[in-house]
Parts: C-alpha cells; sequence; structure tokens
C-alpha cells in the first residue's frame, strides 16, 4: 500500500552518508570505522543563538508595482527607518502585492528589525499608532520625496523565541529534514 515511500536504494549507513553529502556536503562526515579517542577535553556546550527580533506592518503605498521601482523602494525603506528610530538596513521588504480595491496602489509588507523584545517595544511606541502613525510616515515619505502613504496598518511584534530561532538556523535540523526526505523517497 505504501510502496512508494520506500527508497528504491539500500539503506545502509553508507549510501545515506552518500545521499546527504549531496544534499549539504559541508555537514556531513563519512562514518568512521576506527573507535574514537576519548575527549581530554570538556567539549564546549552549544551556542543558543539570540532570539530574532522584529515589528511587521503594511503600508499601502499610491504606486503601480511596476512604479515602486528599487529606487522608490530604498527612499521607501529610509523612510519608515527614520519614522522608527532606526536604519534603513534594519528594514526589509517582505512582499509587494497589488492593491484590490484601488487601482494604482500597491501593499507593503515590511519587517523592521530589533535587538531584543524591548527594542521591538521601542519600534513600536517610536512609530505609534492610528493617525499619529500614518502622519508620522508620510511627513519621512515626503522628505525622501515620495507620495503620502493612503494607509498603514499598525505595527504588530512578530519575532521568535530563542527556541524558535535554535531550530530555524540548525545545521542539524536540515540534517535530520534531508534524512527523512531520503528515507521516504521523496527525492
Amino acid at each position: 500500500m505504501f510502496s512508494h515511500f520506500r527508497p528504491s536504494y539500500n539503506t545502509t549507513s553508507g549510501d545515506l552518508v552518500a545521499e546527504l553529502k549531496k544534499i549539504c556536503p559541508s555537514q556531513v562526515a563519512p562514518p568512521s570505522t576506527a573507535a574514537a579517542p576519548a575527549p581530554t577535553v570538556p567539549p564546549t556546550p552549544a551556542r543558543t543563538p539570540a532570539a530574532i527580533h522584529f515589528v511587521t506592518m503594511t503600508v499601502t503605498m499610491p504606486y503601480s508595482k511596476a512604479e515602486f521601482d528599487t529606487a522608490k523602494q530604498d527612499k521607501y525603506k529610509a523612510a519608515l527607518a527614520n519614522a522608527a528610530g532606526t536604519t534603513a538596513a534594519n528594514v526589509e521588504i517582505l512582499s509587494i502585492t497589488e492593491g484590490r480595491r484601488r487601482a494604482g496602489s500597491v501593499k507593503v509588507e515590511t519587517k523592521i528589525r530589533a535587538s531584543d523584545s524591548t527594542g521591538e517595544e521601542k519600534l513600536i511606541s517610536t512609530l505609534g499608532t492610528g493617525d499619529n502613525l500614518k502622519t508620522k510616515l508620510n511627513s519621512e515619505l515626503k522628505k525622501q520625496g515620495l507620495n503620502e502613504a493612503t494607509g498603514v496598518t499598525a505595527p504588530v511584534k512578530s519575532g521568535l523565541s530563542a527556541e524558535s530561532a535554535a531550530v530555524a538556523v540548525s545545521p542539524m535540523w536540515a540534517m535530520v529534514l534531508a534524512a527523512h526526505v531520503l528515507t521516504l523517497g521523496l527525492v
């Protein structure tokens, strides 16, 4: 019944290592036949990556997708950074979609990075909400030579916890996933 999920190759450790090397060669060491010497120095504990903190918001801009080119996007990032009290390097455009209700408008989903959860709160506080947010953002957009935004959503904390971030960046996680894909014969 589920025979199509079985791999078409012999799943000895050598075969699995060979397949994993194809997917992530820098992460796979060949199996050793010699006994490993006992470590003389205690192993260093695994480094826990810092949590990834950011806020997201969507701004509706009065441009078509074609008009909202790279130069305008860079000015948009600078304006949003100024409004948030950060640098343009911390601003990332996640997506640009054509507006449904307004012809000639785009919705710009944006992420602003922070160093920690306190930084997230500071970004939200600095940006403000409602009319204050829109007024502040439009002032900065005008300074960059852009048209005013026609809509903006309140910034929302969207960061990952330290545990989620560890899974997201773990090379071991990638190897486990690759092994499962190979075992199920999905490649």
